[in-house]
């Protein structure tokens, strides 16, 4: 029985090392088959590029056109400058097609599957970003490789660095949201050269680094073609989503605003008697006017749509503007109440009293009341000469006229310009 344990043991044993030993021999022989060596490179390039001319477009029939496919990938949006209006991307795209002359048999060189060449070795097209800011508008240079396969189809990624215009919409900022283009065509090469094709998903945003101030998406494309010189040319226009991230700009400059916007109220709470109303309300002009020009420096100078903060801002600066008037001829009229010789009061009264009656008399007297005179005689008592003023002052009354308007105005511009920006 142990011998023929012994036996069915050595016999799997035997097995297991035949089957590694093969396997081995196998990963061995198509290791060396698939990976090819530099000999076998160098008949490749020879055969490829002997009789290869960049300059003619790789099509065995010149009555269609050549099929390209561009799909954009994005890396990151440095940055929006709206001042200017431009946006500064980085990123790639990745264009493919086939090139007839570009094909071999992978068995012929050592089972090589591709090959990279510098670009200026083979021929591509001339794509351009045509709304592009900076002084280089075609893509690609000469440290640009492609990719080949046996199959003949190329792979070409020109790398974007560059700032491109876009139309930004400011009616709502901070709150804004803007879409902007990247406008891609071939320069010289017509419909009848070139087709330019998209996949199914022509945007890849998995490479997309997070930027602090918009959140970024993929807002489509569009595609069709212009007309110059009675030649139709396909263009592809790439649209990104930039919705600006507004917890900064409201901490910064919106709370600023509204707590602004509340203390143009506060001078008409003061008292005519207060001569401060005017110097505070004076300091709130000026303080409206330097957080005007601070927006004034970060927003474009345009007509075409103007921002709802900008509105705010100019309407609580004409208020400013009107509160310190308001106030200077409520202590104005306030001044001539007071100076009035000939002031009119309801009626005016004697009263004869004992002297400590008279004192609590004028201590118990109604604010509007005013003590005209006390004589106290010689037997402790004491006549009190009262003038009563009746109703408050024109002083008091404008000053309470404007604080219900004052307050008024300023929910009603506050409720609006919130209302507009979030809506």
């Amino acid at each position: 029985m142990n011998q023929i344990m012994t036996a069915e043991i050595l016999r799997r044993i035997f097995q297991l090392c035949a089957k590694t030993i093969c396997f081995c021999f196998f990963v061995t022989m198509t290791t060396g088959e698939c990976c090819g060596g530099a000999d076998d490179m160098k008949r490749l390039h020879a055969a490829l590029l002997g009789n290869y001319n960049p300059d003619v477009r790789p099509c065995t029939n010149y009555s269609t056109p050549l099929n390209i496919t561009a799909t954009l990938h994005l890396s990151t949006v440095q940055d929006l400058d709206i001042k200017n209006q431009v946006m500064k991307l980085i990123g790639y795209i990745s264009f493919t097609w086939i090139d007839e002359q570009l094909r071999w048999n992978e068995s012929d060189y050592g089972y090589i599957t591709d090959m990279l060449l510098p670009q200026k070795k083979i021929w591509r097209p001339d794509m351009a970003i045509y709304n592009s800011v900076d002084e280089r508008v075609f893509l690609g240079n000469e440290e640009t490789l492609v990719v080949i396969t046996s199959r003949g189809e190329v792979r070409w990624e020109p790398v974007i660095n560059m700032g491109l215009t876009c139309k930004v919409d400011i009616s709502k900022y901070p709150f804004d949201q803007n879409t902007c283009k990247i406008d891609l065509m071939s320069w010289m090469n017509d419909n009848t050269s070139v087709n330019l094709m998209t996949p199914d998903d022509p945007i890849i945003e998995s490479e997309l680094i997070p930027n602090g101030q918009f959140w970024i998406t993929g807002g489509g494309i569009e595609t069709g073609s212009s007309i110059t010189n009675n030649k139709y040319y396909f263009y592809i226009t790439y649209k990104l989503l930039l919705k600006r991230r507004p917890n900064y700009l409201v901490l910064t400059l919106m709370v600023p605003i509204t707590m602004l916007a509340v203390m143009c109220a506060l001078p008409f709470f003061l008292s005519p008697d207060e001569p401060e109303k005017l110097m505070v309300s004076i300091t709130l002009l000026l303080s409206f006017t330097v957080l005007t020009d601070f927006i004034n420096r970060k927003l474009p100078e345009t007509s075409d749509k103007i921002s709802t903060i900008v509105w705010y801002m100019t309407s609580l600066f004409v208020q400013a503007f009107f509160g310190v008037i308001c106030n200077a001829c409520v202590l104005i009229l306030h001044k001539w109440d007071s100076e009035r010789d000939g002031r009119v009061f309801s009626r005016s009264r004697s009263a004869s009293l004992p002297g400590e009656v008279a004192v609590a008399t004028i201590s118990q007297l109604p604010a509007h009341s005013r003590v005209d005179s006390v004589t106290l005689g010689d037997d402790a008592s004491g006549t009190v000469d009262l003038l009563d003023a009746g109703k408050p002052s024109r002083a008091h009354k404008l000053n309470l006229c404007l604080i219900v308007i004052n307050t008024t105005v300023l929910l009603a511009l506050s409720l609006i310009a919130w209302l507009q920006m979030l809506m």
